[in-house]
Parts: C-alpha cells; structure tokens; sequence
C-alpha cells in the first residue's frame, strides 16, 4: 500500500516578523476572554498577540505599531475582534475604531463583535443599560458599541476626513492592502494624546499599487524600533507551486480552519 502523506497543518511561527519582544504580555487575559465566549485562540493566533501585548514594568504597551500579513480565512480578523473585545471589557480602553477599505467589512467586524457581546450575559451586562439593541447602534455612518462607562468601539470609513478630530486607544485598519496614504495618516493622529494606545494594521498579501502596504512591510524588515511589530505568513520566494511546506508557511490555520 502507499504510504498517505502526513496531514499537512499551518505554520505555527510566521516566516518573516520584528525581533520577539520577551516579557510580561496581557495575552493571557485576551485568551481567558476568548475561552470564556466558546471560541479559543489557535497557537498562532496566541504567538502573535503575545508579542503584540508586552507590557514594560509600568504595563505600558511596548509596541506601538503592529502589521499582520496572512492568507484569506485564516482567522486573523477573529484574532483582532479578540484584542477589540479586550480593550473594551479587560483593559479599560474607552475609544476604539475599526477601520477597513471597504466600510461593510468594518461593519460586518462590529456585527459578530455584538452578536458574541450578545450572547454573553457577562458580557452583556456591561453594555450600555445591559441591552445589545440599545447599545448597538447600527445606523449607517454612526455604527458604534456602547459600553456602561462610556467606552465605545466605531466604525470610520479609510478617507481622510473619516477620523479626523478622533482620539483613540486603539484603532485597527483591515485590507491595509487598499487603503490610502491620506486615510492612514488621519488614522495616526487619533491615537497622538493616549500614551498607551496601540495601532492595527491587517491585510494579505498587496499587490503593485498596495503602495501603503508595501511601504510598512519594507520599513518593518529594515531594523525597526521595538515599538513596531510585523508578523507575515507567506511563502519564500520563488517557490514552486507544489511546495506543500510553502503552502503551510502562506496559510497558518492550514489543516485547523482550511
């Protein structure tokens, strides 16, 4: 009989990332949550956030700036709903945005964020007067979640008026392929006044015109300062299209979501 091939499953590590950053993380919070609501952190997902998460000794985030690059359907959005929800219940961040290419992506993400909210009673009860239909407003260009404390988290369009005037403890940009110079930078100035916010950026793969992806990528693998963070899960170069250990090094949830 011929031998079967060994089951073939994701990369745990991605193959091009900054330096790890050692020390104290507030992943493991992130990932109590994401047990707590029924759905886990895979491994990777846990590797990333980890060094996403280190604290110095005054629990202050040391990275600042963090890119993620992996393939479609991977679960790295569900990785960052996590560090979302995080912010809003564990961490006591009280400004969030959520930011996409296309608007509809952003706001499908503050959907399945309010549907876990929902679900939830621990979670519920914290919403403001512990009611999703009160707390969630869904109405096109003000789509936001709002907590009992005042915390929210929003939905901003990627145009350069879109965050302008915002602040914000942590923002997450996805489909950082398609989106623009000018909507970036009015993105960094909402985080200038929170001395411990963080910045988000997701995507996969660009392409020629992806020039603010590409940019990032290229200063991220050129000696950056420890406050910025890139992890990519792709193939080397020039690989064969057959390469089944390329096909894992592209796709980390290969064999566990794929």
């Amino acid at each position: 009989m011929a031998k079967r091939k060994p089951k073939l499953v994701g990369a745990k590590l991605p193959r091009l990332h900054t330096p790890w950053v050692g020390g104290k993380s507030r992943v493991d919070e992130i990932a109590a949550l994401a047990d707590a609501i029924g759905q886990p952190l895979l491994g990777w997902q846990k590797t990333i956030l980890k060094d996403m998460c280190v604290v110095d000794k005054k629990n202050m985030f040391i990275k600042k700036s963090s890119l993620m690059i992996c393939a479609r359907q991977s679960g790295k959005s569900h990785m960052m709903r996590m560090r979302v929800l995080a912010g809003l219940f564990c961490f006591g961040e009280m400004n969030i945005l959520i930011m996409s290419s296309q608007r509809q992506m952003a706001s499908k993400s503050l959907e399945i964020i309010a549907g876990i909210i929902e679900r939830n009673p621990f979670l519920l009860a914290q919403v403001k007067d512990g009611n999703i239909d009160k707390a969630y407003k869904r109405t096109n260009g003000n789509e936001r979640i709002i907590l009992e404390s005042g915390a929210e988290v929003k939905v901003v369009a990627a145009t350069i008026d879109s965050s302008r005037g915002m602040t914000a403890d942590m923002v997450w940009i996805d489909e950082l392929r398609d989106v623009g110079v000018e909507a970036l930078d009015a993105s960094k100035s909402t985080t200038l006044t929170r001395a411990n916010s963080q910045r988000f950026y997701t995507s996969n793969a660009g392409h020629k015109e992806s020039t603010v992806l590409n940019e990032m990528r290229e200063r991220s693998l050129n000696k950056p300062p420890k406050s910025v963070g890139y992890y990519e899960f792709s193939a080397p170069d020039n690989c064969d299209i057959w390469d089944r250990s390329a096909w894992a090094a592209a796709n980390p949830s290969l064999g566990l979501l794929i």
